[in-house]
């Protein structure tokens, strides 16, 4: 749908009627927003409603009329007072509103939106420097596209514009944006094509911009118009375009509207007839099309291909003749597959962000179910896991690269993966630009060279060379960006350089670090010629200057000077001058400098000079050079006496040859006065005299040396000011540039800028030029002057000022905020700058945070960041009716200072968080109690509760008591109440709640009606109770059937439950009772319940039908034994037979069932079966009500070995592996389990593949292959085949063997090579390389392996070579040679030979044929070795000693005296023995692939003495097991008995990683050998059996142990569950997780007590279990002290802190503390102790008891001194509360007011008695003293009660001191004594009472005696304790 068709949408209407909300209308009718009244006097609109309007003065408000107020509003539905300035929030989640300061709502919370806060997602923000932008908080240097809710961040680019959300190009786009707020981006490649489209926006679309817009679409406005408009608004249409002719009606979009008949208006919101597609949800009712997928008679089909997670319906149509019917729908829901058709995700890239790709993408076409989960990946890794459909990957996207994502989208299913998209992020600048290298440096020139960088971020353009020389200027080079060197050509000697390189993209440049190149030493250059002054005939000056360039390093000047004589240096060294003497007068002189450095010389031009011939000599110095001032020296001389001419002018010459040489001529004056000198500076004095009428004759004297005096410095720059921090400043100057002197001293002054008071910071040496200024008396961000004076001895002089500004300093002194007003969320406040900003102030932050109290609960601290301009402001999002702590604090770069906190209160506001109802329901059902707790959030004081009944406006309670009886109630009856708190601030309403008055117990269930009824089941229908009285819980179905044996005896079983139901709220309820007995009677009853109880309906009786058999058992089938063709099948009668049993039919397969009648055995055998296959038998019983088949039992016969198995094939792979392959033995026997292979009679494989290929063979060796195929009944061995490999080329072809036979005869043999590799079908024999003798098969059908060469020149040696072949190639033999004899016999035939047995040979021979002489001797050779030499005597010789079983080459040697014969060779071959020397077998671990244990390759070769034939091998495995002695074996297992020489032991009982030892015995005929014992420990492997960790809390060991927790830290006492990972080399297992609890540790984060109440006399304390228990609790331990400083009196007070003790412990968290003195201060603490110990709790909490009224507890001390009375009260009350004053009245007057306890009256006459009365006053009440008697008469007595005792007249011996009452005293004490201690010994333990225990005030007088001690100053030291009985009217008194 196009969005502008959602803007609204046009209505036409009669020209006489009206519109109201799309509705046409006429007539005495109104319109209210949109809705249509019938016209009413008196009656107004108020929103929709049309309703009374009491007077034109009112207003409307959520649909009622309310009075018009001053300052009210309309929040909501309420019309409530709102304050000019403020605002009003409605509550969408309670029925309130809020009010407070402010213009908008941010949620529920009222701000001003010029305050300091923006609102951002419902959450207040700070303002300053931040923006809210599509939910997020971003800085306000960020473009925003979009709005606060939806939007998108971007850099600002100049070059950017928004659209919508997007972030595009101006030059390259076009933004086209509707009235609607829709947008839409249409992107052109380039600026030049976006102005060659010359196109506009019409609507969201884009056309030509020749065209004019109708609505969205485009127009020629010279032939249509556009009908899109109306009499109210246009575009509300499709954008229907007419032709110009129907331009007149051309309206409502359309272009035959009739403006004479009809009206067109609009109403908002599209309402046509277009549907905005939408993906169907597959719960949803909809039937997109129906067919037909079934026809048959069956009662069951499986539909197939449906698409995933979508709604089916299905019904079943049944059709007879008469018609069809069909079934209701059946709904399925299909199950969730894997989505389709996954788009990969859309990148953008915004080109200012280089670091990151926005990704986005759109749900599959298919979705298969419902997206749990999307994943992004990236070149393979997960970026982003979840439900929405954007990403911005941020994370390692470096500029310029490419990077491949793609999206899976995740059903419950599965995922699937969209095709891979790739994106390029775009140019940024350079990263890691490498230091150049410099090279080929010369002394003007070097090169620079680099390379690219390691991240270009984009195409490198150019890259940029900078030099920089030494006084900082630059050269910038720049190259292209193949060009990696620049060469430098134009630089200076012996310089140092810095060069650096850029390289640089399309986005900017990334410098390369500094490299520092010094060019190398050359010549110097700029060297003058040397100034020359001739100071006499014979000798001159010559002076030189450094050259220009010297460019190196110096070394040194040499003078020469050249004449007419040659060449002569006449200086070398480093100074600038020589005096070249001893010269000839008249003759010329030419001079040159040479200049040395470290390369070589260079030579200045020459500059020559002619000697005078009359210039005087030895011109003396002047007599006198007096230095008169700074700037004058006074010179005078003798006259000059030469006889060589007359002197006509003297004068001076100073620093003659010198840049500040000075010249003066005096005439013949003998002195002169020289001015205008440098001051302080060195000058050479020579006197000039010049001859009369000669030329050149002026000549010059020795030197004199002077200096000039000091005068005042003059030249001073401004000195050089650093600034290091606010208070430092380094302060650095360079001497004068005329210091005409010594610079004694420096003076530094700085002055505040505009200030006119210089302070001098330092005064310093002339020798230091720094000067270090810090201190206080710096002011952070001032700017100051300084400038220094320069002193010599005569003067100074000043530099000019430097200005400078101190470095920024945190700010000080921060005012605090001034609280303006505050409402109920927040508050608005001012502030003043800080006294010392110290700097430029950045921002101002408010910080804020809720005061609590409870120390423990501190809560967040807010802070809202200002801008430095503003000074005020409003704050808002705070808790109502909340105390605030409120600080500002100023920011400069350097920190910041903060205020002191201002605490504010926020106002009151309508409670928030109201609880429901607590109903507690009677159980008559007419009444209810209301209960219901406070709002969670009171947000103030709660003066008001109402209950509403849901639609009435009139309270049914108000009040502050939270609880109500809600009375005259119905029974079971649901009622809605709603519940309203108040405070000040106004109201909110609850929820409405509902509840339902008791239930009863139900009445009157009817009795079930049977509706169908056959043999199996029968159909019950109830109804519900006519009195239900409460909510029906369940319905449950009895039932009772027949238990008799006949239809006439009714007896019936107990009844039982058949069916309960929960689901009560039908009115008719069906129940059908299936699996019910054929032929019985049933009976059935309906028991209602409800919460209260029950009630049970009559029993209505139901008969069963008649049915067939049922519990049909399958029937046994069981084999044979020895018979596998043959089954045994047995059944059992029908476990119901439902009626009388007539026959059975047993059934095998589809074949034809045989019968049995009910009376035959109930068995059968069947035979002829075949093996191996499966049988099904089924057994079928039938009554004349029908037949019942049971379930097939299912068998299969027994396994036999395979029937016949085809030999292999085989098929040579190459000349050393051999392919074999078989078929599949058909399985009609059995299933094949293993295939077996033999080769040579030894298996090579066994498993179930179907082909091997054996390698490592011999070359066209024949082996000999059978397949042995194998079932679990037997194996079947095929017939063997034979193959071999392919052959290859023979090897190891032995040379011949030669034997000389005669003279002109030797014999030649060898052997077959040792390896033939295949058939060699022939040899070719060469003597000396000539080929004499060749064999081959195809030509004599067999080889020969001997040759004699006859015709041999006697007495020659020849060479022998054989060649043998194979269809493969050749192999030669060695060569062998030997030589002829001279002469010999001929004819001589070898030996015969016979084996005697395995160590002896016999050999006969014969003589030879030809003798050709006497034959002297008979030579018998074995192997080449003599072993016989005799005469003729014999002709047989035994050899002894061979070697067993050992083949044996002869020949026998016939000699006479003219040479020998010898015979060919002949074998034979010892006889066995016992084989020898076998070695030991090699044995190799195997494993897996994963590496882990398999088994044991034990490969060996032969004996090293087989003596004789091996006819097996046989290896033994042992284990090894170590004992503390030694070793010990296993028993000897055979694991091998074979020909072959190699076998792999994979028994299940070797072990992995275990030792064993393997040994092979070799046998022949005659018996074996073994070889030694050698082990080899097998592969790792998993390990098994892994106990569960035995896990030692705490402890550590050495044995497989991990203390757990020194990487990552435990929590203590907590539950872990720990496994152990066992790993070897092949592979990893588990162990079972064992779990374990850490230990405990002492508990940590133990809350401070709570002091929760307190009284008089008791503190009731709470406190908390701590954070972290790390054990269990034990018990806590409540400690107690006294506190200081104690409660506040009006008189110092001295305090010390008490003993703490321990008042308390158990697991109790509430205990209240006793026995407390009144107004008094203590301290508590709490500890928690579990087993590892107490927490540490360091924090004490105050706790102070209340005030009570004061208590007088003893008489006050009295001291006397003539008329002085001393009373001191101090411990006479008990004050429990703050003092307010003491009162002393003396005989009724008041004598003294005040705190002081202390006081002295002095009366008139020591003889007037007086009385005392001491009144104590507190804030709780007051307390008196009784009063007190002084009378100054009385004897022994100074101060009484209000009687007095009476004095006695005549002094005597007190009866006190006399013997009987001392007496009678001690007899009292002892008693007393004795009384006190058995009354100690009765109430130990007793506790000390409380304070409301004592007796009051009023009742003192009754106390029997109290005691009133005093001292007698008059009498001495004396002390007393009197002892006053009130009652007995007497007192006693006591000497202390």
């Amino acid at each position: 749908m196009n969005p502008e068709w959602t803007k609204c949408t046009y209505v036409e209407c009669n020209i006489l009627q009206n519109m109201c909300g799309g509705i046409c209308y006429s007539g005495p009718k109104v319109c209210c927003n949109g809705n249509l009244h019938d016209s009413k006097d008196g009656y107004g609109c108020c929103d929709t409603e049309y309703i009374e309007k009491p007077s034109d003065n009112v207003v409307c408000c959520g649909g009622k009329f309310y009075t018009k107020k001053t300052h009210y509003q309309c929040c909501g539905y309420r019309y409530i007072e709102v304050l000019p300035g403020h605002t009003c929030c409605v509550d969408n989640l309670e029925d309130r509103v809020t009010l407070g300061y402010g213009d908008a709502c941010c949620g529920i919370t009222p701000f001003s939106t010029a305050g300091a806060q923006i609102c951002c997602k419902g959450v207040l923000r700070a303002r300053y420097g931040h923006q809210c932008c599509g939910g997020s908080v971003v800085s306000d240097s960020m473009v925003c596209c979009g709005d606060a809710q939806m939007g998108r961040v971007y850099t600002s680019s100049q070059d950017y514009i928004c659209c919508g959300q997007e972030y595009s190009p101006k030059t390259s786009t076009l933004c086209c944006k509707t009235d609607t707020g829709h947008t839409k981006l249409h992107v052109y490649e380039d600026k030049l094509a976006k102005i060659s489209a010359n196109e506009k926006c019409c609507g969201i679309e884009r056309i030509s911009a020749t065209l004019s817009c109708c609505n969205y679409k485009g127009y020629n406005p010279a032939t249509h118009v556009c009908s899109d408009h109306s009499n109210s608004e246009q575009g509300c249409g499709y954008g229907n375009i007419c032709p110009i002719s129907s331009q007149s009606k051309a309206f409502c979009d359309r272009c035959d509207f009739d403006s004479t008949k009809n009206v067109c208006g609009s109403r908002p919101g599209y309402h046509g007839s277009v549907v905005m597609p939408t993906t169907p949800d597959p719960k949803d009712s909809c039937v997109l099309k129906e067919e037909k997928i079934y026809t048959n008679l069956n009662f069951s089909y499986t539909d197939s291909g449906l698409e995933p997670y979508s709604v089916y319906q299905y019904t079943v149509s049944v059709v007879n003749s008469a018609g069809d019917t069909r079934s209701e729908p059946s709904e399925v829901v299909t199950k969730q597959w894997y989505p389709e058709g996954v788009l990969p995700p859309i990148a953008t890239i915004n080109p200012t962000q280089l670091y990151a790709i926005e990704l986005t993408w759109k749900i599959p076409m298919k979705p298969n179910g419902e997206i749990i989960h999307y994943i992004l990946m990236r070149d393979g890794i997960e970026l982003y896991k979840g439900l929405n459909n954007q990403y911005t990957d941020d994370t390692t996207i470096l500029p310029y690269q490419s990077y491949t994502y793609y999206l899976s989208a995740c059903t419950i299913v599965g995922c699937t993966d969209s095709e891979k998209v790739t994106v390029a992020t775009a140019e940024g600048t350079p990263d890691n630009m490498l230091t150049p290298k410099v090279d080929s440096v010369s002394s003007r020139s070097f090169r620079v060279s680099w390379k690219k960088p390691e991240q270009t971020n984009g195409i490198i353009i150019h890259y940029v060379v900078t030099l920089t020389y030494p006084d900082g200027r630059t050269m910038v080079n720049t190259t292209s960006a193949s060009t990696f060197s620049f060469h430098y050509r134009e630089v200076f000697p012996y310089t140092n350089y810095t060069v650096d390189v850029a390289a640089c993209t399309g986005k900017g440049c990334t410098k390369s670090p500094l490299v520092h190149v010094q060019t190398l030493e050359d010549l110097p250059e700029g060297i003058f010629p040397p100034r020359l002054i001739v100071t006499s005939a014979s000798s001159s000056l010559v002076f030189w200057d450094q050259p220009l360039k010297l460019n190196g390093h110096f070394r040194f000047y040499a003078m020469m000077r050249v004449w007419s004589m040659g060449a002569k240096e006449i200086y070398f060294g480093t100074e600038h001058y020589v005096e070249d003497v001893n010269l000839t007068p008249g003759w010329k002189y030419s001079y040159y400098l040479i200049v040395g450095t470290g390369v070589g010389n260079t030579s200045s031009s020459m500059i020559s000079v002619t000697m005078p011939t009359d210039m005087l000599n030895n011109i003396p110095a002047p007599k006198s050079v007096a230095v008169q001032s700074a700037t004058r020296i006074y010179a005078e001389w003798d006259p000059v006496v030469t006889s060589e001419g007359t002197v006509d002018q003297y004068g001076l010459k100073l620093n003659a040859g010198l840049d500040s040489e000075v010249e003066m001529r005096v005439g013949l004056n003998l002195s002169v006065v020289v001015t205008g000198l440098k001051p302080f500076f060195h000058y050479s004095v020579r006197l000039l005299v010049c001859l009369s009428g000669r030329p050149n004759s002026c000549g010059i004297g020795p030197a004199v040396p002077v200096r000039t005096l000091e005068a005042s410095p003059a030249g001073f720059k401004a000195p050089d000011v650093k600034v290091i921090a606010a208070n430092i400043v380094i302060v650095n100057w360079k001497p004068p540039l005329q210091p005409n002197g010594i610079i004694l001293q420096y003076l530094v002054y700085y002055r505040k800028l505009d200030t006119f008071v210089d302070l001098l910071i330092n005064r310093v040496n002339g020798d230091v030029n720094t000067v270090r200024h810090a201190g206080q008396d710096l002011l952070p961000y001032t700017q100051y002057q300084y400038r220094v004076f320069a002193g010599n001895s005569m003067g100074d002089v000043a530099s000019p000022w430097t200005t400078i500004r101190t470095l920024e300093a945190p700010p000080s002194n921060m005012p605090r905020p001034v609280i303006n007003s505050t409402h109920a969320f927040g508050f608005s406040l001012s502030w003043q700058p800080p006294l010392e900003a110290n700097g430029e102030i950045t921002e101002y932050r408010i910080g804020y945070k809720m005061l609590s109290n409870t120390p423990a609960d501190q809560s967040k601290l807010h802070l809202i960041m200002v801008s430095p301009s503003i000074l005020h402001t409003s704050v808002s999002g705070l808790v109502p009716y909340s105390n605030y702590e409120v600080y500002i604090s100023a920011f400069n770069s350097m920190g910041n200072v903060t205020s002191e906190w201002t605490i504010v209160q926020t106002g009151q506001s309508s409670p928030a968080g109201l609880q429901e109802f607590k109903v507690e329901k009677i159980d008559s059902g007419t009444a209810v109690i209301l209960r219901w707790d406070p709002p969670s959030y009171p947000y103030g004081v709660i003066v008001n509760y109402r209950v509403y009944e849901v639609g009435s406006e009139v309270a049914i309670y108000q009040g502050l008591n939270p609880e109500f009886e809600f009375r005259r109630l119905e029974p079971y009856t649901n009622y809605y109440v709603q519940l309203e708190a108040c405070t000040v601030a106004g109201c909110t309403l609850g929820s409405p709640q509902s509840f339902v008055t008791a239930e009863t117990v139900p009445a009157d269930q009817p009795v079930p009606t049977p509706g169908h009824v056959n043999a199996t089941s029968a159909q019950i229908t109830w109804t519900a109770p006519v009195n239900p009285n409460g909510v029906i819980i369940k319905y449950e179905v009895l039932r009772v059937y027949q238990t008799r044996g006949g239809i006439q005896k009714r007896s019936y079983s107990d009844p039982e439950v058949v069916y309960t139901t929960a689901d009560t709220d039908k009115q008719t309820y069906v129940f059908i009772d299936t699996n019910l007995q054929p032929y019985t009677e049933y009976q059935y009853s309906i028991r209602t319940s409800n919460s209260k109880g029950s009630t049970q309906s009559p029993w209505q009786s139901v008969f069963t039908e008649q049915a067939a058999p049922g519990g049909i058992a399958p029937p046994m089938v069981s084999f044979v034994d020895f018979e596998v063709e043959k089954l045994k099948i047995t059944w059992l009668p029908p476990a119901t037979p439902n009626g009388i049993i007539q026959s059975y039919h047993l059934q095998r397969n589809d074949s034809v069932p045989l019968s049995f009648t009910a009376g035959d055995k109930l068995e059968y055998l069947d035979v002829n079966l075949s093996p191996y296959t499966v049988y099904s038998y089924t057994v079928k019983a039938c009554t004349t009500g029908g037949c019942t088949t049971s379930e097939p039992t299912l068998i299969r016969t027994k396994e036999v070995a395979p029937g016949n198995v085809s030999p292999p094939s085989v098929e040579a792979v190459n000349s050393t592996a051999i392919k074999v392959s078989w078929k599949i033995t058909p399985n009609t026997h059995g299933e094949i389990i293993q295939y077996r292979l033999l080769m040579d009679g030894g298996f090579i494989y066994s498993g179930l593949s179907l082909t091997h290929i054996e390698g490592g063979l011999t070359p066209y060796r024949e082996y000999v292959f059978a397949i042995r195929a194998c079932t679990n009944g037997g194996c079947t061995e095929s017939g063997q085949v034979t193959g071999r490999p392919d052959d290859a080329p023979p090897t190891d072809l032995a040379p011949p063997t030669l034997s000389v036979l005669s003279d002109s005869s030797i014999e030649i043999k060898w052997q077959a090579p040792q390896k033939p590799n295949g058939v060699i079908n022939s040899y070719d024999l060469r003597r000396d390389g000539n080929l004499i003798f060749t064999d081959s098969v195809a030509i004599s059908g067999s080889l020969k392996t001997s040759y004699v060469d006859f015709t041999l020149d006697p007495g020659t040696e020849y060479s022998y070579v054989v060649t043998a072949r194979n269809r493969r190639g050749s192999v030669d033999s060695l060569q062998a040679k030997a030589t002829t004899y001279s002469a010999s016999p001929s004819g001589l035939e070898p030996p015969n030979l016979r084996s005697l047995s395995s160590t002896s040979i016999q050999a006969t021979w014969y003589p030879p044929a030809k003798p050709n002489g006497v034959i002297r001797n008979y030579t018998l050779y074995m192997d080449g070795q003599i072993v016989y030499s005799a005469g003729v005597v014999m002709f047989t010789y035994v050899v002894p000693g061979l070697t067993y079983w050992t083949e044996y080459m002869f020949r026998i040697q016939a000699c006479t005296d003219r040479g020998c014969e010898l015979s060919r060779e002949v074998s034979a071959r010892t006889l066995e023995f016992t084989p020898e020397l076998q070695g030991i077998p090699t044995l190799l671990a195997l494993a897996n692939a994963d590496g882990a244990h398999t088994g044991v390759l034990i490969t060996w070769e032969g004996p090293t003495k087989p003596n004789g034939v091996i006819l097996r091998y046989e290896v033994y495995r042992r284990e090894p097991i170590k004992e503390k002695i030694g070793f010990s074996y296993t028993p000897v297992v055979l694991v091998y008995n074979g020909s072959q020489l190699q076998f792999s032991d994979y028994d299940d009982r070797v072990k992995p990683y275990t030792e064993y030892q393997y040994m092979v015995s070799s046998a022949n005929s005659v018996g074996k050998a073994e070889s030694s014992w050698v082990s080899v420990f097998t592969k790792e492997a998993p390990p098994t059996g892994i106990p569960p960790p035995d896990i030692m809390v705490g402890s550590s060991s050495i044995d497989l142990t991990q203390t757990v927790g020194l990487s990552v830290e435990l929590a203590p006492y907590t539950v872990y569950s720990i496994s152990v990972l066992a790993c070897t080399a092949g592979g990893c297992s588990e162990s079972p997780a064992m779990a374990v609890r850490t230990g405990t540790a002492v508990p940590e984060g133990q809350g401070v007590v709570r002091v929760k109440s307190t009284n008089v006399t008791t503190i009731t304390v709470e406190w908390s279990y701590p954070i972290q228990p790390n054990g269990e609790i034990t018990r806590f331990y409540l400690y107690q002290r006294t506190a200081c400083p104690p409660p506040q009196q009006p008189f110092p007070q001295s305090c010390a802190v008490g003993e703490h003790t321990d008042i308390f412990s158990g697991l109790a968290i509430e205990h209240v503390v006793n026995d407390l003195l009144p107004y008094s201060a203590y301290e508590f603490q709490i500890k928690s102790e579990n087993e590892a110990g107490l927490s540490n709790t360091p924090t004490w909490v105050r706790g102070q008891t209340n005030q009570i009224a004061p208590q007088y507890v003893k008489f006050p001390l009295l001291q006397k001194n003539n008329t002085l009375a001393v009373l001191d009260w101090s411990s006479s009350f008990e004050l429990n509360g703050r003092l307010r004053e003491y009162i002393l009245y003396a005989n009724d007057r008041i004598l003294f007011r005040g705190v002081a306890t202390v006081y002295t009256a002095d009366e008139e006459t020591s003889t007037t008695a007086f009385s005392f009365i001491i009144t104590m006053v507190t804030d709780e009440g007051q307390a008196a003293t009784p009063s007190i008697v002084f009378d100054p008469n009385a004897i022994g007595n100074i101060g009484t009660t209000t009687v007095p005792i009476l004095s006695r007249s005549t002094p005597a011996t007190p009866f006190y001191e006399e013997m009987w009452f001392i007496v009678l005293l001690v007899l009292i004490a002892m008693l007393l004594i004795f009384v006190a201690v058995a009354m100690c010994i009765r109430h130990v333990g007793g506790r000390r009472p409380y304070i409301r225990e004592r007796s009051s005030l009023s009742d003192m007088h009754h106390k029997s005696m109290e005691p009133f001690p005093f001292f007698d100053e008059s009498s001495g030291s004396s002390s007393y304790d009197v002892r006053c009985h009130i009652d007995k009217k007497y007192c006693t008194k006591k000497r202390l």
